[in-house]
């Protein structure tokens, strides 16, 4: 399986598997492996249902993630180091994700705009980050970043306050232990 078929597979499993849902308050609304109605009208255009939702296929799924969430917003080129989170945190937040990790460029000392697109100039500045921070600096600030998005959504409307737990599990399980030195 290739690096991206790899990367899929964890999205989904964290989406609870390939399985239709249409959970009360959930702003995704109608949902199937984390693909939402409003995404797959996205996708495919034209009238889609709730029900075209629930008949996705695990394959249109993939094709899905690959496209929409790796290859079309740049995700693939960025270092492999910040790749998987920020994929990941695109399939949850769409341009808040990029957004956070301008900011956090910001927080690097480098001048980044912050206008939620994955352009030259960011990715440039991912890269000269990488080449002088620690990864797992790098990748444990982009972790705190998640999180307090995710805080500061439940802070302006405590309705998705049933959700902030499962937000921040999967926020921190992105977290890297520094290496120890090995002396």
């Amino acid at each position: 399986m290739d690096k991206i078929q790899e990367v899929i597979t964890g999205i989904i499993k964290r989406e609870g598997g390939v399985r239709y849902e249409n959970v009360p308050g959930d702003r995704g609304g109608p949902t199937k492996g984390g693909i939402t109605l409003d995404r797959l009208r996205t996708e495919r255009g034209g009238k889609i249902t709730a029900q075209d939702v629930q008949d996705l296929t695990e394959d249109e799924i993939r094709e899905i993630y690959a496209d929409a969430y790796f290859l079309r917003p740049r995700i693939d080129r960025l270092p492999k180091c910040l790749q998987v989170q920020v994929m990941d945190f695109f399939t949850t937040s769409g341009n808040w994700a990029i957004k956070k990790l301008q900011q956090m460029i910001n927080d690097f000392d480098h001048k980044c705009d912050v206008d939620g697109k994955l352009g030259p100039q960011t990715i440039r500045l991912c890269w000269e980050i990488t080449a002088t921070a620690p990864e797992h600096v790098l990748n444990n600030a982009y972790v705190e970043a998640r999180a307090t998005f995710y805080r500061r959504i439940v802070q302006s409307d405590a309705s998705q306050g049933k959700f902030l737990k499962g937000w921040l599990n999967r926020a921190h399980s992105f977290k890297m232990q520094e290496p120890k030195d090995v002396a």
